[in-house]
């Protein structure tokens, strides 16, 4: 059997767990200061530029509202030029629907429609890749209450469905997060919704080949006292970020060493990462925060803080996209 990246990062921590474990990486090699992060407020989405004294970049305006359901669960592609969203506009016929839009030109959005009819109400933040031309959602209608389907886009049309979580163990299946080859995801895998108890991370290949539980509330280290749901996975070069509710909830990296934490100790939640090696999260820490508001943080690939990107706003908690 070939392993996807993470189910054999996970047998090669499993073994390192009987000897050293290995230090933190430092932050990536790539151009210090690039990339983008996005996120919604629940009135609209937006991007910002991952740099201190951005502005965020309004994108539900720059997409063209009509009056509809607000747009909501922006991602970008791992390269940064793709958005995909939901959205109550754009000919969606009912309640929201996937859109996908070229970040170079948002207006020229459109609603993807597998075997010609649109996602309405994508159960969950969708994934896209850097083309725009391979779509994965999340939905019900497969053999567990929540699966995730691939859609490539087909001429003028996108191809039906693809379900690719068919081997999961678990009920539960969302939350998808794209390599930077879009060979394979990671995504939230358990036997409750919503990321409940229970909750784990299992990878995939876009084709619905090698699915493994990467890490799960088993995996915490001896030291945790209180081993809760880990969830909100991104890949992080040769690694991975995901929040876990472990004596608080906190971003964690998962290495060939073992997951180790990073950031603050608790109350960071839902990070993703930058092509160079830095993470953002929504944090409730800030001193100053009085209203427990989730806001907009970056970090360090080691975890040391190095700005607050959005502050004074309350951001919905539906994951991070980072792009570029």
């Amino acid at each position: 059997m070939r392993y996807g990246p993470f189910a054999l990062l996970a047998l090669s921590f499993t073994i390192a767990a009987c000897g050293a474990v290995t230090p933190a990486s430092p932050d990536g090699a790539g151009p210090p200061g690039r990339g983008h992060v996005a996120f919604g407020d629940g009135t609209a989405v937006f991007r910002i530029a991952a740099s201190p004294g951005a502005t965020p970049e309004d994108v539900s305006a720059l997409v063209g509202a009509g009056g509809g359901a607000p747009e909501r669960r922006l991602n970008l592609s791992p390269g940064g030029t793709t958005y995909v969203f939901e959205t109550g506009d754009l000919g969606c016929a009912t309640g929201t629907c996937v859109a996908v839009a070229p970040v170079a030109d948002p207006a020229a959005a459109a609603l993807i429609a597998p075997g010609g009819a649109p996602v309405d109400g994508a159960e969950g933040r969708s994934a896209v890749d850097d083309a725009g031309t391979l779509v994965v959602f999340a939905a019900s209608g497969g053999p567990h209450d929540r699966d995730l389907f691939v859609t490539r886009r087909a001429g003028s049309g996108w191809g039906a469905p693809l379900l690719i979580t068919a081997a999961s163990p678990h009920a539960w299946n969302d939350t998808p997060s794209l390599s930077a080859d879009a060979s394979h995801l990671v995504f939230d895998c358990g036997p409750t919704a919503n990321a409940g108890a229970g909750g784990s991370i299992c990878e995939v290949g876009v084709d619905g080949s090698e699915l493994a539980v990467v890490v799960g509330p088993a995996d915490a280290p001896a030291a945790i006292a209180s081993a809760g749901p880990v969830h909100h996975a991104a890949y992080a070069g040769d690694e991975l970020v995901f929040e876990a509710d472990w004596d608080g909830e906190r971003v964690w990296r998962l290495g060939a060493g073992g997951p180790r934490p990073v950031g603050a100790v608790d109350n960071d939640n839902s990070p993703c990462a930058l092509a160079d090696g830095r993470v953002a999260s929504l944090y409730l820490g800030r001193p100053g925060n009085t209203d427990g508001w989730h806001e907009l943080k970056l970090m360090a690939a080691d975890g040391r803080e190095l700005a607050m990107l959005v502050v004074g706003r309350d951001l919905v908690d539906e994951g991070l996209g980072c792009g570029g």
